[in-house]
């Protein structure tokens, strides 16, 4: 390699680290949500996020940068997990804090109740319904990273998150009466955890 190859090559680098970095700023939560909402595991999902920023900076270090970030990163995420999931064993994992309260079995009862009710009717939604109900309401993504994980523009996303709250606020006023919340608190967190 020639003397005048290696400057070069290190400004492409830098270049591409430098891009890497401002779609990390910009996308970092979005492709996050995407690793969370697949692999259902915080600390995998994180695992999950760098290595796909690290599979982008290698495509753009290598001249295969993407013409629309949100949805390029949006399926390396998507390989990434899915990949990880082909990869995973069953494991049981016990880790401190996923200890709870002791519970009095009615308490415990009625809690998976509602988990199971409301699982269930996240599963009935339409997929883009369901898809666009977890990214926002809960993890949190942002309308137009949930219009960017999904391909879609942001009132497409606005008109299906309304359709989906609007079913499940339907369903939650059926199931347990006029003063509950479409996701009651505490059971956002365990909607994927098995009961």
């Amino acid at each position: 390699m020639s003397r005048r190859n290696k400057p070069i090559e290190v400004s492409e680098r830098e270049a591409a680290g430098a891009r890497v970095a401002e779609l990390f700023t910009a996308y970092s939560r979005m492709v996050y949500g995407i690793c969370r909402l697949i692999l259902r595991d915080p600390d995998e999902a994180e695992d999950a996020t760098q290595e796909s920023f690290l599979k982008a900076h290698k495509s753009i270090a290598s001249g295969r940068g993407p013409r629309e970030a949100g949805p390029w990163l949006s399926a390396i995420a998507r390989n990434e997990c899915l990949t990880r999931l082909h990869r995973r064993r069953p494991t049981v994992q016990l880790r401190e804090e996923d200890a709870r309260p002791v519970e009095s079995v009615h308490e415990t009862a009625v809690r998976r109740e509602g988990v199971t009710a409301l699982r269930s009717e996240l599963e009935a939604l339409p997929a883009r319904q369901r898809e666009a109900v977890i990214l926002r309401d809960l993890y949190g993504l942002r309308y137009d990273e949930v219009a960017a994980a999904l391909g879609m523009s942001r009132p497409t996303v606005e008109a299906l998150l309304f359709r989906g709250r609007r079913r499940l606020r339907e369903e939650a006023l059926i199931l347990v009466g006029a003063d509950s919340q479409v996701f009651p608190q505490g059971l956002t967190q365990m909607v994927f955890v098995d009961p």
